[in-house]
C-alpha cells in the first residue's frame, strides 16, 4: 500500500513539473500525500527498536536498511521540493511540506545524515540560499542577475528557482527551521557546510537591508524596504524556532549580534 501511494505521488509530481497549472492536478490530493507521509515516514523509516523480540515485525524492518532509508528519504525530499517549486502559492501543500521536512529532521541523527546526503535536500538548501535576500517584488532581470551571480558556474533550473522564490515568506521561515535542524549534526562536515551556508545567506541579506537603511539609500516607509524587512524577520523567526537542532547554542550565537538591528526595526 505504501509503495502504491509513493508511485501515485511520484506520478503526480512528474506531471506538476511538466504542467503545474493543469487544472486536472489536485493540490488537495498533494496535501493528502504529504499528510500520509508525515505520519508514515518518521515512524517507519529507521524505526525505533526496543530490544529483541521473538516475533520481529517485517513492517518495521522494511525501511531499516541503509539503502531503503536513503531511497525513502530521497523520495520524500524530492516530492517536497517539487511542491515547493511548482506550487508555491498552495498554502496547505506548503504547510504540510514544511512540516514533513521538520518531522524527518527531528527524528534522529541517522535520519538527519540521510537527509544531508540526499541531492534533493542539497538542492533545497541551494535554492533557499540563492533566494534568501531577494524580495518578491524584485524585477525579473534583477532576480535573474542576482541568482546567477550567487550561483557562479552552477547549472540551474531557473523555473524551479523562480518557483521557490515565490514561496510566502512565512513558509520560507518554516523551511529555514527544517533546514537548520536537518543540518545540525555538528560532527558532520557536510552538515556544517550547509548550515553555515544557510546562516551566511541570511546574515548577508539582513546586513544589506541594515546598510541601505542606515545610509538612507532607502527610507523606512519605502515599499521595497518594508518587504525586505518582512522577509528577513520571517527567516530570523525560522532560526529562533530551530531549538530542536543539535548543539542549539549556535542559535543565540547567530542571533545575538543582530538583535540590536532587529529591535531597531520596531522604530519604523
Amino acid at each position: 500500500a505504501v509503495q502504491t501511494l509513493q508511485h501515485f505521488a511520484e506520478f503526480q509530481a512528474s506531471k506538476i513539473a511538466l504542467h503545474p497549472s493543469d487544472p486536472r492536478l489536485s493540490p488537495l490530493l498533494a496535501t493528502s500525500f504529504l499528510w500520509f507521509l508525515n505520519r508514515w515516514a518518521p515512524a517507519y523509516i529507521l524505526p525505533s527498536l526496543y530490544g529483541p523480540s521473538t516475533t520481529p515485525s517485517t513492517i518495521l524492518l522494511a525501511w531499516a536498511s541503509s539503502e531503503r532509508v536513503q531511497q525513502s528519504v530521497a523520495f520524500v525530499l524530492t516530492l517536497c521540493i517539487h511542491y515547493n517549486c511548482y506550487w508555491p502559492h498552495e498554502r496547505q501543500v506548503q504547510d504540510n511540506a514544511a512540516a514533513l521536512i521538520l518531522s524527518l529532521a527531528k527524528r534522529c541523527s541517522k535520519m538527519r545524515l540521510a537527509m544531508v546526503e540526499s541531492p534533493s535536500f542539497r538542492q533545497l538548501v541551494m535554492y533557499h540560499c540563492l533566494t534568501c535576500g531577494i524580495r518578491h517584488s524584485a524585477p525579473p532581470d534583477e532576480f535573474e542577475s542576482t541568482v546567477r551571480s550567487k550561483a557562479g558556474n552552477i547549472n540551474l533550473d531557473m523555473n524551479m528557482v523562480q518557483g521557490y522564490h515565490r514561496l510566502p515568506y512565512d513558509i520560507k521561515g518554516k523551511l529555514m527551521t527544517g533546514i537548520l535542524v536537518a543540518c545540525s549534526e555538528h560532527d558532520d562536515k557536510a552538515s556544517n557546510s550547509l548550515l553555515n551556508d544557510s546562516f551566511k545567506a541570511l546574515h548577508d541579506a539582513f546586513s544589506s537591508l541594515v546598510n541601505v537603511l542606515s545610509t538612507k539609500q532607502l527610507t523606512p516607509d519605502n515599499v521595497d524596504a518594508k518587504e525586505m524587512t518582512c522577509l528577513c524577520v520571517a527567516l530570523y523567526g525560522g532560526v529562533a524556532r530551530a531549538g530542536d537542532m543539535v548543539a542549539s547554542e549556535r542559535i543565540p550565537k547567530f542571533l545575538t549580534p543582530s538583535l540590536g538591528h532587529l529591535s531597531g526595526l520596531m522604530e519604523f
